[in-house]
């Protein structure tokens, strides 16, 4: 019965490491993501300059964009007017040749 009692005891003592070294993991990752939300919350310089950067990036994306936009607008309307003035010179050369 002692050697039963002392294997369980041993048994239980494997376990409680074995949970004690998970809930050690967990805290340490825990912490890590800490750290990260952190980082994240504006806290660390470094990470506030890479937002600054990626807000500016995407700002000029913003405006090229628009631009671009604006562009493929002016394209077509250059295009329907040049359709038009060939459409009048086309009836004008015709109506010359008669």
């Amino acid at each position: 019965m002692r050697k039963a009692f002392n294997g369980q005891l041993v048994e239980l003592k494997r376990k409680f490491e074995k949970e004690r070294e998970a809930k050690g993991e967990a805290f340490e990752k825990l912490e890590a993501m800490r750290m990260e939300m952190k980082a994240l919350e504006g806290k660390d310089i470094k990470n506030d300059l890479w937002k600054d950067k990626c807000k500016e990036l995407y700002e000029i994306s913003r405006e090229l964009e628009t631009e671009n936009e604006q562009l493929k607008q002016n394209f077509s309307l250059i295009q329907h007017e040049l359709n038009e003035t060939k459409g009048q010179l086309a009836q004008s050369l015709n109506y010359q040749q008669e």
